[in-house]
């Protein structure tokens, strides 16, 4: 036999013993998930407790301005204002979404009892909110640097231990300017 032949054949049988292992592999049930792993995961709870009250201002304040957006209920409907503003030039969707936003606004992570503030930028807060509710309650959150690899930001409310590291899309709501909730004409 050629020495041609001879590889020709080892070849041919590898190819023969791949393609039977792969059979083998794709016929095999899919692995079933670890129902552990799900059992696991905490649920972290709202930052913001509005059991038993409602926002009904929001003081924003960061680098380039500050304003105000208050919520009045007119025929039964909330009614968005922007400060300095008759309400009639209100988003009335993004001043909804801000709020939605705060009353559900969820940390990725807590980290307790920090000691030092200014490594999470929380010594010189890059913005605050002032929560105002309807029992006349008011609860400062602050927004502090931006966390590694894009995580999000570090957050706090003002007089608490704890340290909250929310996603890229609600620090926003601490960043969009005054014209992001006027109605564009």
């Amino acid at each position: 036999m050629t020495k041609r032949k001879q590889n020709l054949i080892i070849v041919t049988t590898l190819l023969v013993l791949l393609l039977v292992l792969l059979f083998f592999l794709i016929s095999l049930p899919a692995p079933q998930k670890s129902s552990t792993s799900d059992e696991n995961k905490i649920e972290l709870e709202n930052i913001i407790d509005t059991k038993d009250k409602k926002i009904v201002k929001i003081s924003l304040k960061n680098s380039n301005e500050a304003y105000d957006i208050s919520v009045e209920n007119k025929d039964n409907k909330s009614v968005y204002i922007l400060s300095d503003n008759d309400g009639s030039n209100t988003s009335q969707t993004n001043a909804k979404v801000l709020y939605d936003s705060l009353i559900n606004l969820k940390p990725d992570q807590i980290i307790e009892n920090a000691d030092n503030l200014s490594v999470y930028g929380l010594e010189k807060p890059v913005a605050s909110l002032t929560l105002t509710f309807d029992n006349n309650e008011n609860v400062i959150l602050l927004l502090g640097n931006d966390a590694p690899l894009y995580r999000g930001a570090y957050m706090k409310i003002d007089n608490d231990s704890k340290i909250f590291l929310i996603n890229q899309t609600d620090k926003e709501v601490f960043l969009n300017e005054k014209s992001f909730y006027q109605e564009k004409q």
